[in-house]
């Protein structure tokens, strides 16, 4: 007797897409992001299971994300039988003013942004390690008159560049194509007087 066969059809799980795709968010209990979770066809999908990494922020049953800490992580939308979806979010640390004690910069809390002149004063050390990402915004700087040490890898190299520059850690201004880096967006890095000799590499 010949054998029975079933032949049954395997179906794909449809993509969740999640809206915005990507936000920048200042830090703090008031800032907010609300998440949506579409379909190919744009319509909402309910029922999904959101999450993010709970040092940057926290996010609700509904999608809503409040940024409690800094950095950038993935906000995840997941329910059976879908491929789960996901958006970035960064919530940049700002930097301006004078350093009044000696600052590490750590990848961990990428991107950073210079919003104004940062100063580096006498017998401070600003240390930037491998990996991490300095922004600036038009008419910022870095003026060191104590220390830098920013030593970066072939690897982690530590880029330096314009608040507008989408090709480093992404759209961190939240316009799209709107804006390009061009020569002369920000300020540079100004070695005053420095006290102590600064190391600078892969930088």
């Amino acid at each position: 007797m010949a054998g029975l066969f079933l032949l049954f059809g395997t179906g794909c799980a449809q993509n969740i897409y999640v809206t915005p795709d990507h936000k920048t968010v200042d830090h703090g209990p008031s800032n907010t992001v609300q998440f949506q979770a579409k379909d190919g066809s744009g319509k909402t999908i309910q029922g999904v299971t959101w999450s993010c990494d709970p040092s940057v922020g926290t996010v609700t049953a509904s999608g809503l994300f409040t940024a409690t800490g800094w950095g950038t992580c993935n906000v995840t939308a997941s329910k059976s039988g879908y491929q789960s979806g996901s958006a970035q979010v960064q919530v940049p640390t700002y930097l301006s003013g004078t350093i009044s004690s000696s600052k590490t910069l750590t990848k961990q809390y990428n991107p950073y942004i210079l919003s104004g002149t940062v100063v580096v004063p006498t017998g401070v050390t600003l240390t930037i390690n491998p990996g991490t990402v300095v922004k600036a915004k038009p008419g910022a700087m870095l003026q060191v008159e104590g220390t830098l040490t920013s030593v970066g890898t072939s690897g982690e190299p530590i880029p330096f560049t314009s608040f507008k520059d989408d090709s480093v850690w992404g759209d961190t201004n939240d316009d799209g194509n709107a804006t390009s880096p061009a020569p002369g967006d920000w300020g540079g890095l100004y070695l005053k007087n420095a006290t102590q000799p600064s190391q600078i590499s892969y930088t």
